[in-house]
């Protein structure tokens, strides 16, 4: 997580050389950042069964992100400002990484939003694929693993927990092609977590008539 920085060229001319010249530094690596909070259902809830709502994060990672890689200034071209730049001046190894959330802090999480990443990453592509929410498909693009869960955080055993596989692209809107993560750039994924009332519509049916019968016992 070292952030890695080039100078802007800088002229200056013979008369300024006496004075303090100001030197303008660009990251060259990108930056992902997640936040987690708690849906509107899922709040509601919590409003009449406190203890029932409670939102515990016990884990999210990024998985499959590349690694390594090799920047070359004289790459590609970047543009003249950071939100023209690419990710096309660094060449990227097959090397794979998974990036951790510090979760310690979600154990309770409420309608505000929390960071629970923060993180440099090689600028590069991260395509959209279709896959299952079961973790059962064979993943070849970045994705996010996360696990949390609903009820009480007094015990463990009473609270249900939920795990999901999402391909990251598709977190972020796309359902095809990619999402670009480009030297400069900071891109936020902001979950919300809620849940979905299940709904009866109970039917009760008339009893039919069957045998009928008088048996005395004597």
């Amino acid at each position: 997580n070292t952030d890695y920085m080039i100078a802007s060229p800088k002229n200056v001319a013979n008369a300024a050389y006496s004075q303090t010249v100001q030197l303008d530094f660009n990251h060259i690596l990108s930056r992902l950042n997640i936040t987690v909070k708690k849906g509107p259902k899922l709040a509601a809830i919590a409003a009449t069964y406190p203890d029932d709502a409670k939102l515990n994060i016990v884990d999210i990672e990024v998985r499959d992100m590349i690694s390594k890689g090799t920047f070359d200034e004289k790459g590609a071209t970047v543009g003249n400002t950071a939100a023209a730049a690419t990710y096309g001046r660094w060449t990227r190894t097959t090397d794979k990484v998974t990036y951790n959330a510090c979760v310690a802090d979600a154990s309770d999480v409420t309608e505000t939003p929390i960071y629970v990443l923060q993180s440099l990453i090689i600028p590069q592509p991260a395509a959209y694929q279709a896959i299952n929410r079961d973790g059962s498909s064979d993943e070849t693009a970045p994705y996010i693993y996360i696990e949390y869960q609903i009820g009480t955080s007094t015990s463990t055993a009473s609270a249900e927990t939920y795990k999901a596989y999402i391909n990251l692209a598709a977190a972020f809107g796309k359902s095809t092609g990619e999402v670009a993560f480009n030297e400069g750039w900071q891109n936020t994924l902001n979950l919300t977590i809620d849940v979905d009332a299940i709904e009866f519509d109970p039917q009760v049916y008339k009893w039919d008539n069957g045998d009928s019968k008088d048996f005395p016992i004597e």
